[in-house]
């Protein structure tokens, strides 16, 4: 140690081994030389005269120095931990990789564009280009989730194999130093699975530390890939249209799309298929393979291609889309991985062959007509749907009564009249058949297409035998046809029309003097003689009726010199008589079909001739009138009788007697 130096020590030592009453007295003569006025707002100055201690009041207070200690020892903790936090930022950006490339050249080679499941090869290049070594290099790759790697040349340090994280698909390298102007090569092969036009990115990035360096670098670089085509090829064949109800049958051809000398023939594939709603499974060739509930197909090797037969039968509602789904691909790390899928849409269409019958031209459902009338039918087919139809069977059936005179059947085209006229057993059903063999258009009828054929009959002239009541005939076709798809025949209805006979009434309307067996059941004198009453019998009988009728009314009106003498008697229904227009009315509310013999009435008139009718047969009753409604057709009914008089027709013990004298 130096001379100056030891007496620096010494002095240092002495400074220290003053009194504290020495370091006052010195703080009051520094003191003593500087001189500042506030009010004046001059700087610090020199006393020009000494000042005595006795002029310094702070320095006489204790309390004052150990506040203003405590100050200093404040700012100067504070100080510190300023400086310390100063420090450990610089400590941690001394530390951090610092982002550069002016050392090193990083560069991955690999297909921008690429097969899925086809075999690849990537390049990771690495290159001191500086004049230093750099140290403790470190490379990283990271691939997608569905890399399936195959190969590295070196090995990375974390072998795929023992990667407990094998869903980061994260791969590094280390070396111990690369020199100047030399590099490291990294081969890695693998397979990238995905759907078709999905981007896939590789990332690979270097930490490394040149030569005379405390500090870490880092670079970085990433390669873009993207799927354009996978090597599963697809094709589904089934009819893009059918029946509601038909069989259908699906082929699904799985084969290589794509193969080279590098890639090996796509291997533990699999096929999911999910069917159309409605669709009932029959049979499936080859049979699935299962796996948590769920079937799958396992495709070992499509060296050869691969096919799938599905069979069973589809139901829907017309223009309803039914959709078969497959998917084809492989499981990478616990996640399905599509390498093909398609979906098939099938139609669903109705054959629709329309029945339509009418009757005299009308759309109704049933028809009145009298004994004798002739009555036309109309039978109208149409292919309504979108699909042909073809071997048609027309049948138009006759059932109810026999009303129909079948030997004046009449055809507006002569095919119309080529039917097969068939009878059931009991006799009670004809039915008339048309096939193709005699109607053209019943061999194949296109979508819009359809025909009519034309039928003329007259109804018999009288209620033959064995017909009852409310007679008629009903009428029906059916048809059976097929269409393309099913195996059966179809089967159709059209609408029910009948023909209804109307019933004839008769009125049978009478005046009496005597009775058939001659008993007299008039009164007074006959012939009739002027001003003298004679009285007479009025008789109303209705006629058998083959319908039931209902709200019967016959009516006649009483002549001014007629009197009513309330005189009646009735076997149905109710008479009565209104004074104020002279009308007599018979009301039956119902009457049926085999009660008509029971529809008689008679009641008693009294009639006064005049001078001026000497010579005359009197008028006992106006034309009598009969409405009624048919109960079995709907239609109103009427009968008319003439005008009553005492000619008395039909009374014979009373012939020649009715002129008035």
């Amino acid at each position: 140690m130096s001379k100056n130096k030891k007496n620096d020590s010494e002095g240092l030592r002495e400074i220290y081994s003053e009194s504290p009453r020495e370091d006052l007295e010195a703080l009051k003569e520094e003191s003593e030389e500087i001189y500042f006025n506030p009010e004046a707002g001059d700087p610090p100055k020199r006393r020009e005269e000494p000042a005595s201690v006795s002029n310094i009041p702070n320095l006489q207070k204790p309390p004052k120095k150990v506040f203003k200690k405590l100050v200093i020892l404040v700012l100067l903790l504070s100080l510190l931990g300023v400086s310390f936090l100063i420090f450990k930022a610089y400590q941690n950006l001394k530390d951090a990789p610092i982002s550069d490339s002016s050392h090193v050249n990083l560069e991955i080679i690999g297909p921008k564009e690429i097969i899925s499941g086809e075999l690849l090869e990537y390049k990771v290049i690495l290159k001191n280009k500086s004049q230093l070594q750099v140290n403790n290099v470190e490379i990283n790759a990271r691939f997608p989730a569905s890399f399936a790697p195959k190969e590295f040349n070196p090995l990375p340090k974390n072998d795929p194999s023992k990667n407990t994280n094998i869903r980061s698909q994260q791969y590094f390298w280390q070396f111990p130093k690369i020199l100047p102007g030399a590099e490291e090569e990294i081969i890695i092969q693998g397979q990238i699975f995905g759907e078709l036009s999905s981007k896939q990115i590789i990332t690979i990035s270097s930490h490394y530390q040149p030569e005379n360096f405390s500090s870490d670098f880092k670079t970085s670089k990433s390669l873009e890939t993207e799927i354009i085509d996978t090597l599963v090829s697809l094709e589904i064949n089934a009819p893009k249209e059918i029946v509601d109800g038909a069989e259908v049958e699906y082929q699904i051809k799985i084969s290589e799309s794509k193969k080279s000398s590098s890639t090996s023939s796509p291997e533990g594939l699999k096929v999911f298929i999910e069917y159309p709603s409605d669709f009932t499974l029959k049979d499936v060739s080859p049979k699935p393979n299962q796996e948590e509930e769920q079937n799958f197909w396992l495709i070992d090797s499509l060296e050869a291609e691969k096919i799938i037969t599905i069979t069973g039968s589809l139901a829907g509602q017309s223009g309803e889309y039914k959709e078969l789904l497959v998917q084809v691909g492989y499981y990478i790390n616990d996640e399905f991985q599509i390498q093909a899928g398609e979906s098939f849409i099938t139609i669903i269409i109705k054959p629709e062959l329309s029945l339509n019958l009418k009757i005299n031209n009308l759309a109704v459902d049933s028809f009145s007509s009298n004994w004798t009338d002739e009555v036309s039918y109309s039978l109208t087919f149409a292919n309504n749907g979108e699909i042909e139809l073809s071997d048609i069977i027309l049948g138009l059936n006759f059932s109810g009564d026999d009303i129909l005179n079948w030997l004046s059947v009449d055809c507006q085209r002569k095919e119309d009249c080529d039917f097969l006229l068939t009878t059931s057993p009991d006799g009670s059903i004809k039915t008339l058949i048309w096939t193709r063999a005699k109607l053209p258009k019943l061999e194949t009828l296109s979508p819009g297409q359809s025909d009519t054929i034309n039928l003329r009959f007259n109804l018999k002239d009288s209620p033959p035998n064995g017909v009852g009541e409310n007679p008629h005939a009903t009428l029906k076709a059916e048809a059976d046809y097929k269409t393309h798809g099913l195996k059966e025949s179809l089967k159709v209805e059209s609408n029910e029309v009948a023909t209804k006979v109307k019933t004839k009434i008769t009125l049978d309307a009478e005046a009496r003097y005597y009775t058939d067996e001659y008993l007299k059941i008039g009164s007074g004198p006959l012939p009739p003689l002027v001003g003298a009453p004679t009285s007479f019998r009025i008789f109303w009988q209705l006629g058998p009726v083959s319908n039931n009728l209902k709200n019967i009314k016959v009516q006649t009106t009483l002549p001014e010199n007629v009197s009513w003498t309330d005189k009646t008697q009735a076997l149905a229904g109710q008479l009565e008589y209104n004074p104020f227009n002279r009308q007599v009315t018979w009301l039956i509310p119902n009457l049926k079909a085999n009660e008509s013999a029971k529809s008689r009435v008679n009641f008693e008139i009294s009639a006064t001739p005049t001078i001026n009718q000497v010579g005359e047969y009197l008028t006992l009753t106006k034309e009598t009138i009969l409405d009624a409604t048919d109960s079995f057709t709907g239609d109103s009914i009427s009968a008319y009788s003439g005008y009553l008089t005492s000619e008395l027709e039909n009374d014979l013990a009373a012939q020649g007697k009715g002129r008035v004298e």
